[in-house]
């Protein structure tokens, strides 16, 4: 997969524009709106370079503003996601993504063997798919969207220390902290189809842990997707590996998964 950055490539994203403007080139949208993805076809009215600003048909999907919108250009091979800038009757505005992602010819055949975009596009997203892996990509805290730092930076900043972890803290290089409040995480494990909402443990930079009264489901050395927190879906996932498994108390009814995130994500 190739991607060109805008403050890179202005041209090309222009030429991109054009060319789909231009030729009336079908163009995918959609969101994720609780947990569904609302998704539709769509046509290009209008580019603005100056103001960085793309115009599309809104068709009948529900849209909001607040949630970012996700594109699949089809006869450009092209996909990327934006911000909504304004709905109105005639179009819906969105700022030029920060990135174009070109998908080669085998990712690409991999969209068409699928039997929807929608299936496609929870594949590529949200996930607990069998084609997660081949199109997600470890981003950092500076590369995520800024709505995404915004929450992740708070719920890091925002918790108090376990006092498990107040132990263990100085062998540590993150220290897990302890939510004020029950909050709930989704996850799916690599290789599944299925979206887990969990109650979630500690929060760090390096990792997290959940509860689980199903041990057996979460085997060390598994690979974990986190989609969201709560109600706040992430633009773009977190990627980590269950690295522990432990009884919560002497009951042994209810375990703590430790997580690991992946390299590069904070």
């Amino acid at each position: 997969m190739k991607v060109i950055h805008l403050n890179e490539a202005v041209s090309s994203f222009q030429k991109v524009f054009k060319e789909v403007q231009g030729l009336k080139q079908k163009v995918v949208i959609w969101q994720v709106l609780q947990g569904h993805r609302s998704i539709c076809d769509t046509l290009l009215v209008s580019y603005n370079q100056e103001l960085r600003i793309l115009d599309v048909l809104p068709g009948d999907s529900e849209v909001i503003l607040s949630h970012p919108l996700y594109f699949y250009l089809e006869d450009q091979q092209i996909i990327f996601k934006s911000t909504i800038e304004s709905r109105n009757a005639a179009s819906i505005s969105v700022r030029w993504p920060a990135e174009l992602q070109f998908l080669d010819e085998e990712e690409n055949i991999k969209i068409k063997n699928v039997k929807s975009v929608q299936t496609f596009w929870s594949s590529r997203i949200h996930g607990g798919v069998e084609r997660i892996n081949d199109f997600i990509r470890v981003k950092t805290m500076k590369d995520r969207t800024s709505r995404d730092q915004d929450f992740l930076q708070g719920e890091f900043d925002h918790t108090t220390l376990d006092e498990e972890d107040r132990f263990f803290s100085g062998k540590r290089e993150s220290p897990r902290v302890r939510p004020k409040a029950d909050k709930l995480v989704k996850i799916v494990k690599k290789g599944d189809e299925k979206v887990n909402v969990m109650k979630l443990f500690d929060l760090s930079r390096g990792g997290m842990g959940f509860l689980t009264v199903n041990p057996s489901q979460y085997a060390k050395g598994t690979e974990i997707f986190v989609t969201a927190f709560d109600a706040f879906e992430l633009d773009d996932i977190l990627i980590g590996t269950i690295v522990s498994l432990r009884p919560v108390d002497e009951s042994n009814v209810e375990f703590k998964v430790g997580i690991k995130f992946n390299e590069g994500q904070d």
